[in-house]
């Protein structure tokens, strides 16, 4: 009974305190409504526009390592440097050690170089190892090419050559039209 009263209290002071700033809170679309529910822990009327700008905003915008990316090297499945980049920085302090036991061309090992963090990896082909200490080197030579943390990701605008329509397929018959041309009835 006491824990009750204290409640309805509660929600009457949040009341008398809201009620006044009505009239003035009105642009950032506060009711009464949604202090209530925010003070007895349930979810405020607008998550949905906090969900979706936590998604726009949080969430890590990376591109893949393609043929014109570049970092591209001849690693298959390589990650790009931002990647990992955001990870080192994100979970180590500067002068702590990173170990990737799977270095491939080194990704993890630059993003630590570049950020302070002492690196160790391992790698059991010849030739990403090779290429790994390229990297390393040209990024100690400031030769390296890499694309900056946080760049935005490209946004094609319709014009390039690659999302044209190739002018074949333009004049080819549509044999779906003349499909639905003709209007019979299905028995």
């Amino acid at each position: 009974m006491v824990h009750e009263k204290q409640e309805i209290r509660s929600i009457w002071m949040l009341f008398e305190c809201h009620r006044n700033t009505q009239a003035s809170d009105t642009t950032k679309g506060q009711t009464l409504a949604n202090h209530l529910a925010i003070h007895l822990g349930k979810n405020p009327s607008d998550i949905w526009q906090i969900v979706l700008r936590d998604w726009e905003e949080a969430l890590w915008d990376v591109p893949n390592v393609k043929s014109n990316h570049p970092e591209k090297t001849a690693h298959p499945c390589q990650f790009p440097i931002e990647l990992v980049e955001r990870c080192v920085l994100a979970l180590t302090n500067e002068g702590d050690w990173v170990l990737d036991p799977y270095a491939g061309v080194g990704s993890s090992l630059l993003a630590s170089i570049m950020h302070n963090r002492r690196a160790a990896g391992s790698e059991k082909e010849d030739e990403y190892v090779q290429i790994a200490r390229e990297r390393l080197t040209d990024y100690f030579n400031g030769n390296l090419r890499v694309r900056p943390l946080g760049k935005p990701v490209f946004q094609p605008t319709g014009k390039e050559k690659a999302s044209r329509v190739p002018e074949e397929w333009q004049t080819a018959p549509k044999p779906q039209g003349r499909l639905l041309e003709k209007k019979e009835q299905y028995k």
